[in-house]
């Protein structure tokens, strides 16, 4: 994955590249592609209208009624060490210039 600010327009993107193909995911066109291995040109697989600030506001709707209701929230521990993985796995990657295996 990587994060370019200083381009115009902006890029975000997370690519997973495997023997099959390689799957994009691309924030700032709201977009998960893929193109397989025996193929020139990606195909748009999902794409979505994407409000930023909906979801940080839902993030923080879903905390504060599992407070108040004393319920677990839709996002536990492991889901949050599990994005660490990730996000560590993509720095990695990022600093090596190679591919991260994700345990």
């Amino acid at each position: 994955g990587y994060v370019d600010y200083l381009s115009r327009p902006k890029t975000m993107k997370i690519r997973v590249s495997g023997t099959c193909g390689v799957l994009e995911w691309d924030y700032y066109q709201a977009e998960l592609s893929l193109m397989r291995a025996d193929e020139t040109e990606g195909k748009v697989l999902a794409s979505w209208a994407f409000d930023r600030d909906l979801m940080f506001r839902r993030l923080l709707e879903d905390y504060f009624n599992s407070v108040a209701n004393k319920t677990r929230p839709r996002s536990n521990l492991f889901d949050g060490i599990c994005s660490l993985k990730i996000v560590e796995s993509i720095k990695g990657s990022m600093t090596l210039g190679r591919a991260e295996r994700i345990d």
